[in-house]
């Protein structure tokens, strides 16, 4: 059942609230404003890698074992700063 109080003097459970007490930390406590950029730079990074280990690949290149190691570290890299 849903309700919509239009003053909060219409329920008793609000009448006592204070501005803020909902509110248990800032939101800037626990966000980070560069994360965003973060993971896009490490995206674009991932995709730098694969790009050069596909070129190394076209110019007949025999280890892409670099390129592989290095594009698995950074999923990693980035999937520890999506956790």
């Amino acid at each position: 059942m849903t309700a919509r109080l239009y003053r909060f003097d219409e329920c008793a459970r609000f009448r006592g609230y204070r501005e803020g007490a909902l509110i248990r930390c800032s939101p800037e406590l626990f966000y980070d404003k560069s994360m965003p950029k973060a993971v896009v730079r490490k995206a674009a990074e991932i995709e730098s890698t694969w790009k050069a280990r596909k070129k190394a690949a076209q110019g007949g290149a025999t280890d892409l074992l670099d390129f592989d190691v290095r594009i698995t570290q950074l999923r990693r890299e980035l999937d520890q700063l999506l956790v």
